[in-house]
C-alpha cells in the first residue's frame, strides 16, 4: 500500500541555550518594572511589553539566536527563501499563577513563533496547545485506537526553559492556566515574520 501524506502543519522545535534565555527573562522583568509605553497589563494575572523589543540592545543576541533557527525552518521545512521573511514584531508575556491565553491567531503574518525565558517550578506549568486547522476534522470523530497526525484534533506542548517553537501564523493556539505557588512568573517571548514587500503570491 502507498500512502500519500499531504497537507502537513509544521511545529518546529528547537532548545535553546539556557543560561541565554534566563538572562532575557530577566531582561523582561527589567522592562516591566519600568512600565514602558505600551505596556499592558490584565489585572493581577498577567502583563506584556510593547511589540518592539527585537530594537532594543539587551535582546539582540537572542534575536540573533532566533533568526537562525527561523532561516533553518523557512528553508529545509517551508521551502521559502529565508531572504524573503524579516522580523516584523516580538513581545513578551508575563503570567502570573491562575493566568492562560486564550485561542488566537496571528494575523497579517507568516509565521510566528515563542521562546520560554522563565519557567519556574509550577503545579500546572501552562502547556501550549494547537487546534487542528482543518474544520473537517470537527464533523465526525471515532474512538481511534492510537494517536497519530491523522487521529489528533489537538497537539499539546508542554514549556520548558529554552523551549522555541516556530509555526505558521494562521494556526489557531492558546494554553493551559499556569498554576504555581512560587511568586515567579513564567515568562515567554513572541515573534512574527511576514514576507517581503514583492513576495506574495495570490495565486
Amino acid at each position: 500500500m502507498d500512502v500519500i501524506m499531504e497537507f502537513a502543519t509544521p511545529i518546529g522545535t528547537f532548545q535553546l541555550d539556557k543560561e541565554l534565555c534566563s538572562q532575557n527573562g530577566q531582561h523582561v522583568e527589567n522592562l516591566l518594572s519600568q512600565n514602558p509605553e505600551g505596556m499592558h497589563t490584565y489585572g493581577n494575572w498577567s502583563q506584556t511589553t510593547p511589540d518592539n523589543i527585537h530594537t532594543r540592545q539587551e535582546f539582540l543576541p537572542l534575536v540573533k539566536t532566533i533568526q537562525d533557527r527561523v532561516d533553518t525552518f523557512t528553508e529545509e521545512v517551508l521551502g521559502v527563501d529565508k531572504n524573503d521573511l524579516e522580523l516584523q514584531s516580538m513581545w513578551s508575556n508575563a503570567h502570573s499563577s491562575g493566568s492562560k491565553h486564550h485561542f488566537h491567531q496571528h494575523p497579517n503574518a507568516f509565521l510566528s513563533g515563542v521562546v520560554y525565558v522563565q519557567c519556574p517550578p509550577a503545579e500546572e506549568i501552562g502547556n501550549i496547545l494547537f487546534n487542528d486547522p482543518r474544520q473537517a476534522k470537527n464533523m465526525v470523530h471515532t474512538n481511534f485506537k492510537k494517536s497519530s497526525c491523522i487521529s489528533n484534533r489537538n497537539i499539546w506542548v508542554t514549556p520548558h526553559l529554552g523551549l522555541l517553537l516556530l509555526f505558521p501564523s494562521w494556526l489557531e493556539h492558546g494554553t493551559d492556566p499556569y498554576m504555581s505557588s512560587s511568586d515567579q512568573r513564567r515568562i515567554s517571548i513572541s515573534f512574527n515574520y511576514n514576507l517581503k514587500p514583492f513576495h506574495y503570491k495570490f495565486w
